[in-house]
């Protein structure tokens, strides 16, 4: 779980870096801004979603922490940080406002790596983390979660028709 954390915001540097210096336009400062809040506001949940559940359970262990039976109050607590945390990075609607900024703004090399990367690091870590650890609040809140997903595709689409 630590280590994730750790390369979970390791990803963000690289990219203020490139941005920041190979970027297209004078708006690349505001697109490196909107990519640094957005993420660090994922950020904060996770590293609170990590300090509750190592205090809960005294472990980082993956393993040890899928064969614990956590309680469904605290997966539900559990699951909406977790949701906080990855929603900018999947992206999924209203937290996905700082995508087309930098994908306008970055270089296309860049903008690539970023679709091909960062994008995915939000939905492997809501995959392995959700359903590993809340996979019973996510059953619980299925329906949530799908109305969440459905609104941001109808929302990307109607973005792409723009």
């Amino acid at each position: 779980m630590f280590s994730f954390l750790i390369f979970f915001e390791c990803t963000i540097l690289p990219f203020v870096c490139s941005i920041l210096i190979y970027g297209k336009t004078v708006r690349k400062k505001r697109a490196v801004r909107y990519f640094l809040v957005y993420t660090l506001f994922g950020t904060v949940f996770l590293i609170v979603f990590v300090i509750l559940l190592f205090l809960k359970t005294s472990t980082y262990n993956l393993i040890l922490l899928n064969a614990m039976g956590l309680s469904l109050t605290f997966q539900h607590f559990l699951l909406l940080l977790l949701f906080l945390a990855f929603a900018t990075k999947i992206p999924i609607a209203p937290f996905h406002i700082w995508l087309p900024e930098v994908h306008v703004e970055a270089p296309t090399s860049v903008s690539v790596i970023l679709a091909a990367i960062i994008l995915k690091i939000g939905g492997y870590g809501f995959l392995r983390l959700c359903l590993g650890l809340c996979g019973q609040s996510v059953k619980v809140n299925q329906f949530t979660l799908l109305a969440f997903c459905f609104v941001s595709c109808v929302y990307a689409s109607l973005c792409a028709i723009r």
